[in-house]
């Protein structure tokens, strides 16, 4: 039974790969019309596809501000956040101290003017601001299911 499976499916595989040696060498294609797709490519006329691809000029430029995130938004606030991730438009900035995240809630329209000023910051559309995580009391060997964490044990 599995040996008639495993034929069959060999030979799907082998006519489905015929039909298209044969679509490619019928005559509605001319051979100077076309390049044949056996022919190797030059580096440089790879790595001009590639950038000439708008995923990879969006992931570039996004790239570009996680790292130059310093010079984009400035020393000090550069100390105390960090940009997390860039999804949509959505720039999502965890910052050092809860203190720095409601500063930076604060001054949110301002940040995100510099943001959007920046080449690499052409992207962003909104911000998302969050402060440090908290320790999560919900793991560990005495933790049990469905606690409340440290405040269990009292009454």
């Amino acid at each position: 039974m599995s040996n008639d499976f495993a034929t069959n499916k060999y030979k799907m595989y082998r006519d489905s790969g015929e039909k298209i040696k044969k679509f490619f060498k019928s005559n509605s294609f001319q051979d100077n019309e076309r390049e044949k797709l056996e022919d190797p490519k030059s580096l440089s006329f790879a790595l001009s596809e590639i950038q000439n691809n708008p995923e990879w000029k969006k992931q570039l430029s996004q790239n570009n501000l996680f790292t130059n995130w310093v010079e984009v938004v400035g020393k000090e606030i550069a100390e105390h956040s960090a940009p997390i991730s860039l999804f949509e438009g959505l720039l999502s900035i965890q910052t050092s101290s809860t203190a720095w995240s409601v500063q930076l809630n604060l001054m949110k329209e301002e940040l995100l003017k510099t943001i959007q000023k920046s080449e690499a910051g052409v992207l962003v559309e909104e911000l998302k601001i969050t402060p440090p995580r908290s320790k999560s009391w919900k793991k560990g060997l005495l933790s049990t299911r469905d606690a409340k964490g440290v405040r269990d044990t009292y009454i």
